[in-house]
């Protein structure tokens, strides 16, 4: 009898062994996951990231390219205007020149 208590001691002691095992590959087969899954959010965020600063470079650029259009424009509505204003100045002064003959 203390043979066969013996005996069944041992097989649940092995097939605890065994349980022991495969829980312990569990345990790693999901850490090994965990890193995996880690490390592809972080190669993400790194994606994320570089979008982000050439988009916002990208931005700048168009800004800044606005801006200089919006400053050749005034230059060049000012000129006409400075223009056109000569001009009349010029239609006034011959139309006075013409009245005093």
């Amino acid at each position: 009898q203390v043979q066969q208590q013996l005996r069944i001691s041992q097989e649940g002691c092995t097939t605890l062994g065994r349980s022991l095992e495969a829980a312990k590959a569990e345990l790693q087969q999901a850490e090994e996951a965990k890193s995996r899954q880690t490390l592809q959010h972080l190669e993400e965020e790194e994606t994320w990231k570089s979008q982000m600063a050439s988009l916002t470079a990208a931005q700048k650029a168009l800004e800044e390219s606005f801006q200089g259009q919006l400053a050749e424009n005034k230059a060049s509505h000012e000129a006409r205007q400075q223009d056109m204003q000569a001009r009349v100045d010029h239609s006034d002064a011959e139309c006075i020149e013409l009245r005093s003959r």
